[in-house]
């Protein structure tokens, strides 16, 4: 399911962009894309991670570890902070998942 959420840095609140994330309840890690980075300006160190999907096992990727960013519902009356989420260059979804 893909649902629009707001999201900003914990350091600047007041920078919220509205944004539709991807809830995968298979998954135990959170990406962000790269040009969504561009747009909060969020950066942090490179990580190498070691992924497992459906049609590979243990394929080693590069990425960088982003901290600080805290999640919102539509209406802003819930606030998830998440402790750290992973840059990708894409997040492979369908519009036609979004309801």
């Amino acid at each position: 399911m893909i649902v629009p959420v707001w999201v900003r840095q914990v350091s600047q609140p007041s920078k919220e962009v509205l944004q539709y994330a991807v809830m995968d309840d298979q998954s135990n890690v959170s990406f962000v894309s790269q040009s969504f980075c561009e747009k909060l300006n969020l950066d942090g160190p490179p990580t190498d991670l070691l992924l497992t999907t459906v049609q590979e096992r243990n394929v080693h990727v590069p990425s960088n570890r982003i901290c600080g960013v805290e999640v919102l519902d539509f209406r802003r009356e819930y606030a998830v902070w998440l402790p750290m989420m992973f840059k990708r260059d894409i997040i492979p979804a369908s519009r036609s998942q979004i309801p």
